[in-house]
């Protein structure tokens, strides 16, 4: 009897921790407008992904960025966001007990501030590299979240008849969570892709990514359960990817 109740209560504690997702294979695509003015870029980025549990990211980006030189831009952005799990998403359903929320249907509303250097490596084989430091801070008014996204991005220009015919990139970004969860980073990507500059007003890429991601308890479901924990997920990612200018291209 007492065997019994021990078994009884293990499968009850385990029951409200959530369990680690297999890795999937999903795509993604990412589409993105530029309208070039002089000093100023004006963006417009739509961007759409599967996901695990049978959820569906999209996300619109809308905002300008200001070239303060040749090698430095900054950029301030509105985002509104579908399909991101959060922390407080792992929930006790009164029928169907513990589980994560589909949030595909929910949407979120960020304000997002961008600073990205970009160098020149000439001293590599054919001087066509450059190396970008994309960081940008985020606030989501839907939980008040802030996160501080690294994204670190080395890219290789082919030139046909000195003019730029395909660039490959790789591309490291993690994201650090600057007012919530236990981990340092909860969001890591990695990419390796290649654009084809059709004109100068239309590019067409692909990429593959890697990405990984965790979850942690929040105090509330602490306090309520005792228990606490820490689950990550990963995902294989192929991905199309288009570019559009309009404007001033020099």
């Amino acid at each position: 009897m007492i065997n019994l109740f021990l078994v009884m209560a293990s499968v009850a504690f385990a029951g409200n921790i959530p369990a680690g997702a297999p890795t999937v294979n999903t795509g993604e695509v990412r589409i993105r407008a530029f309208n070039e003015m002089q000093d100023l870029s004006a963006l417009a980025e739509i961007r759409e992904a599967g996901q695990a549990d049978n959820q569906q990211y999209q996300s619109i980006l809308l905002g300008t960025y200001y070239h303060l030189n040749d090698h430095w831009r900054a950029g301030v952005f509105y985002q509104r966001q579908y399909g991101v799990r959060h922390d407080e998403d792992w929930q006790k359903d009164t029928v169907t007990g513990w589980g994560w929320i589909n949030t595909s249907q929910r949407g979120e509303d960020l304000a997002v501030i961008d600073l990205s250097p970009k160098l020149h490596l000439g001293f590599l084989p054919g001087e066509t590299w450059t190396l970008e430091f994309k960081n940008r801070y985020e606030y989501n008014f839907f939980d008040q979240d802030q996160n501080l996204h690294l994204r670190q991005t080395l890219t290789y220009f082919w030139l046909k008849q000195d003019q730029p015919f395909l660039h490959f990139f790789l591309q490291c970004e993690q994201v650090f969570p600057l007012n919530y969860g236990v981990m340092p980073i909860n969001e890591q990507w990695t990419y390796l892709g290649m654009v084809y500059q059709r004109s100068e007003s239309v590019q067409l890429g692909f990429f593959a990514a890697t990405q990984w991601q965790s979850w942690a308890n929040t105090s509330q479901f602490s306090a309520q359960t005792g228990n606490s924990y820490v689950v990550s997920a990963g995902s294989n990612v192929l991905g199309f990817l288009a570019i559009f200018k309009m404007g001033n291209h020099d």
